[in-house]
């Protein structure tokens, strides 16, 4: 009994090392690339990405910088969402079980710009029409679903901007200092 106990020791430190071994020296960044070509093609809009990283805090972490989405008119133009520092821990186990369990979600200095068009429509960060012009619905693709959880959500230093053009004279609104925490 005690030779078991102690091989099971023994290879749960070894699957830990590891574990450890490959998150610090993964380099996600390589990633990137086919991220943001994801992002875009989800949002339908343009998205920049600084950088892109795995750690690890009570489950594995998935960190991005500078992100940003722009309108479609194109990456010169203010983005419509962008953050400086977001990070997301999924827990492990149950990821293995096709079940998304996110930990927490924190953001750091998210900005959002939102303007109402003369119409009176609202364009919100990556939403566009993708349906097919006869208003059906575009097709998802099949496979078996994975379920998902979120523990927690924390915004620290947001800001969010609205111009409405639909106003006369346009008005312009701001909220700074926005923090948030559910």
């Amino acid at each position: 009994m005690k030779k078991i106990l102690i091989v099971v020791l023994g290879l749960t430190v070894l699957l830990a090392a590891g574990v450890a071994i490959f998150i610090a020296t993964f380099n996600a960044d390589r990633y990137r690339p086919l991220l943001v070509e994801k992002l875009e093609e989800a949002l339908g809009q343009p998205v920049t990405l600084e950088r892109l990283s795995v750690g690890w805090r009570n489950g594995i972490a998935l960190e991005l910088e500078g992100l940003a989405v722009y309108p479609d008119t194109g990456k010169r133009a203010k983005p419509t969402l962008a953050f400086e520092r977001g990070s997301m821990v999924v827990k492990l186990g149950p990821l293995l079980r096709r079940d998304i369990q996110i930990a927490s979600i924190f953001i750091t200095k998210p900005q959002i710009n939102l303007t109402r068009r003369a119409d009176g429509t609202i364009q919100l960060p990556g939403s566009t029409d993708k349906t097919g012009g006869d208003g059906a619905s575009p097709p998802f693709k099949s496979g078996p679903p994975a379920l998902l959880s979120i523990q927690s959500i924390e915004i620290r230093d947001g800001e969010v901007f609205f111009h409405d053009k639909s106003a006369n004279p346009p008005i312009d609104l701001a909220v700074r200092d926005l923090d948030v925490a559910i």
